[in-house]
């Protein structure tokens, strides 16, 4: 017989399925980061699409909202191009002047 438990584990598990999907993409995502800036580079570039060569198809606009908030918290700007379903992220990690300045009078007050 169904019941609404065996209706709810398989969403939980769809979740967590996408969740891992997601995961995957920002490690993937983190590497690209790491191959511009060994190259010297100060912006990467990173396609989100729906459909993955090693993956199935996804929510690129999920996708999209997980790694720019993992990105944006790690301290990176991120910007981006959408085309209907495809993502091009624009991620910079170039410090500014004003972050420098606030960050060594913020290192100054804490010293005091």
């Amino acid at each position: 017989m169904l019941n609404i438990d065996d209706v709810t584990s398989i969403r939980l598990l769809r979740s967590n399925y996408n969740h891992e999907l997601y995961k995957d993409l920002l490690r993937k995502c983190y590497d690209r980061i790491l191959w511009y800036a060994r190259m010297g580079h100060k912006i990467a570039y990173f396609y989100i699409r729906p459909l993955q060569f090693d993956c199935p198809l996804i929510n690129t606009k999920n996708a999209y909202n997980y790694i720019k908030d993992k990105l944006e918290k790690g301290g990176f700007n991120v910007d981006a191009i959408t085309d209907s379903s495809t993502y091009l992220l624009i991620i910079s990690w170039h410090i500014n002047r004003d972050t420098l300045l606030r960050q060594w009078l913020g290192h100054r007050v804490t010293q005091e």
